[in-house]
């Protein structure tokens, strides 16, 4: 069973079981666990549930129709049911006598069938919806452009953000050690259907390439697939993607890597961080509007890695020659994927338990870095006091010599704070996650 937000779930509880309609909207990428949430939450409740795939409103709508007719017993209607219009006006001729959830999952797919259903869906809200015990949910793996999620901002009585499946999902998993598991987390990530291919008896290596170099491997094209069920021509997302996964984070970077210009690349950019493909990452500052400082990052550890070591070779790997990526990856799994995996993974257990790890509650943390070398993993600081963090793979041994680096890296980020000097080593890994 993957771990979701209990958070959110019991805030989505809290709003079936409140006596008033209620609106909800939930962003996630593709294969973030939007459905395995739904799924979760539907448990022992009154629900309709909407799924849109890739289809044509002669295909997709029909199916939604025999939902409503499955729900509320609905024999042979003479209407046909061509548009999303019609489709909301059936549901809204219903008759609610309980509290319902009605959901409609995977929205994306659904403005591609018709580009006004999310306007229409608000209308039919406003008018009526709201008016009923309906709890609407509606969940999208796209961000929507500044006007809508305005709308979304003004009517929505809570938004969700789903984030990576969290590293908690492998940890709990047994036959594996601390280091094992964050090597398997690092390149697969924690998604459950991943994750349900990997086989504990054999080892990571033979793991990884029965998973992804072997041409006949369940995820070989992963990449590509991933990008063409949202996007057309994916030449350019693939290079601006591939980019970044050789540690290119800067938009300039990305474009000097590709040899292309900036400005080309901004609206290829832009739709990936719509699709949470990719995301922007500013350095901490008091007012946060250094964008010129951006960094962009892939979300998905399984996509970072494919783009990284199989698109570049994939010529070589279906001719089954994987023995110079095998040593390619055994040379830098360290550098370019274990050590970001998990210091993220350091960083987000830091950021949701700072009283552990710091000591007290900070009024801001965050990374910091400026275009001079200078990279601090995490800082947090409330009125009083400000801790500089730097975060590595290697145990206690080395902490010391890190300490010198961290101090003048530190001397470059100017406040009037008392200053504290944190280093946390594998060794703190291994006695969180258990030896």
């Amino acid at each position: 069973m993957i771990p979701i937000n209990q958070d959110d779930l019991i805030a989505l509880n809290e709003a079936y079981h409140s006596p008033n309609s209620t609106i909800h909207f939930m962003f996630g990428r593709s294969k973030s666990g939007k459905t395995t949430f739904l799924r979760d939450f539907i448990v022992k409740k009154n629900y309709i549930y909407f799924s849109s795939f890739s289809s044509i409103e002669t295909v997709l709508f029909p199916s939604f129709v025999d939902t409503i007719n499955k729900k509320f017993k609905i024999h042979n209607s003479s209407t046909y049911y061509d548009k999303f219009e019609k489709i909301l006006t059936l549901l809204d001729e219903q008759t609610i006598d309980e509290k319902i959830a009605v959901i409609f999952d995977n929205f994306e797919e659904l403005q591609k069938v018709d580009k006004n259903s999310f306007e229409l869906l608000l209308k039919f809200w406003e008018k009526s919806f709201s008016k009923k015990s309906i709890m609407l949910i509606v969940s999208s793996a796209i961000i929507p452009d500044d006007k809508s999620y305005k709308k979304i901002e003004k009517i929505s009585t809570k938004t969700f953000f789903m984030e990576n499946f969290s590293f908690l999902y492998i940890q709990n998993r047994g036959g594996l050690t601390p280091t094992d598991k964050m090597y398997i987390y690092s390149i697969f990530g924690a998604s459950g259907y991943i994750l349900s291919y990997y086989n504990t008896k054999n080892d990571f290596i033979k793991n990884v390439y029965h998973l992804s170099l072997n041409p006949s491997s369940p995820f070989f094209d992963y990449g590509f697939s991933y990008l063409k069920k949202d996007l057309g021509e994916i030449g350019t997302f693939s290079s601006i993607l591939y980019a970044i996964s050789l540690g290119n984070h800067k938009i300039g970077d990305i474009a000097n890597a590709l040899k292309l210009k900036s400005t080309y690349l901004s609206r290829y950019i832009e739709k990936l961080q719509e699709m949470m493909i990719i995301r922007k990452e500013l350095p901490l500052s008091k007012e946060q509007i250094f964008s010129k400082y951006g960094r962009y990052h892939i979300n998905d550890n399984f996509l970072k890695f494919w783009f990284r070591y199989i698109y570049p070779n994939i010529g070589n790997l279906e001719l089954k020659k994987h023995l110079p990526v095998l040593k390619e990856l055994d040379d830098t799994i360290v550098q370019n994927i274990l050590t970001p995996a998990y210091t993220l993974f350091i960083k987000e257990m830091v950021t949701k338990n700072p009283e552990q790890f710091l000591g007290f509650t900070p009024n801001k943390i965050g990374s910091w870095w400026d275009n001079f070398g200078n990279n601090i993993d995490l800082i947090a600081y409330d009125n009083k006091q400000i801790v500089f963090m730097m975060i590595v793979w290697e145990g206690n041994e080395v902490a010391t010599s890190c300490y010198n680096r961290l101090f003048e890296m530190a001397g470059h980020f100017k406040t009037t704070l008392k200053r504290e000097y944190k280093i946390i080593t594998k060794n703190q890994y291994l006695e969180l996650v258990g030896k």
